[in-house]
């Protein structure tokens, strides 16, 4: 069945959900399309694990994206519990209404009404394009959190390949003991290897810097975390 979701505004997005009730633990596949930031169709599949107890549905999703979860555990993998209720349902999230505008620095935004916050799209440096999304704190209003945007990417353009040089010197170990079946490499090929794919600005002027990992660690993301001081906080595997 294809079915929205009441916290999301329903739109072009949708989700299709295959049960395997035969298999033990049973299972399923959630195949779901959203627009992605350049306008055009994104596709991802999901492998959960389910059981039902009267009114209580319990989901498991794995560590790994991609695969079905080995076992149902709230220790190796993500637990979480849906209760039953019984009242009308609810009611999808309304749009805001709010129009896309262009800014000096971060181009053309538009608002994102599932996920409160902007996006926008831009070239950091020539040949490099890469989502941004900046989130109004509580009561903020919209010229404050793209100004906050704007100062963050004035930043990075001159920042951003020391973000790689930071992320290699937290995980190059890692890779060459853990995700390298060759020979080891050095800190400046780790860094080289990696591709900003996307950027999240938080109102207080923090970030988070979404890496393709370049398969340093199979396909994972590398995620890079920015203090509003502009400092490197921490780098890891996430993904």
């Amino acid at each position: 069945m294809i079915s929205p979701l009441p916290l999301l505004v329903e739109g072009g997005d949708w989700s299709l959900f295959e049960l395997d009730q035969n298999a033990r633990p049973k299972r399923f596949t959630m195949i779901s399309e959203r627009t992605g930031n350049d306008g055009r169709p994104d596709r991802r599949t999901d492998r959960w694990l389910y059981e039902i107890e009267g009114d209580v549905l319990r989901l498991c999703w794995p560590s790994t994206f991609g695969e079905y979860p080995d076992e149902f555990s709230d220790v190796t993998h993500s637990v979480e519990a849906l209760v039953r209720d019984p009242g009308p349902p609810p009611q999808t999230k309304r749009p805001s209404g709010k129009k896309p505008f262009v800014d000096p620095v971060l181009g053309t935004l538009t608002w994102n009404d599932n996920l409160d916050w902007w996006d926008a799209r831009l070239e950091l440096r020539p040949g490099l394009a890469i989502s941004v999304h900046v989130a109004p704190g509580a009561g903020e209003d919209d010229a404050t959190a793209v100004a906050t945007g704007r100062r963050f990417i004035d930043w990075l353009r001159s920042h951003e390949p020391d973000a790689c040089r930071f992320a290699a010197t937290k995980l190059l170990n890692t890779h060459n003991s853990s995700w390298n079946d060759e020979e080891p490499i050095s800190a400046q090929a780790f860094a080289e290897r990696m591709t900003l794919d996307a950027v999240g600005i938080d109102p207080e002027g923090s970030a988070s810097l979404y890496y393709d990992d370049g398969d340093l660690f199979w396909g994972h993301c590398i995620l890079v975390s920015v203090t509003k001081d502009r400092e490197f906080a921490g780098a890891n595997i996430a993904g």
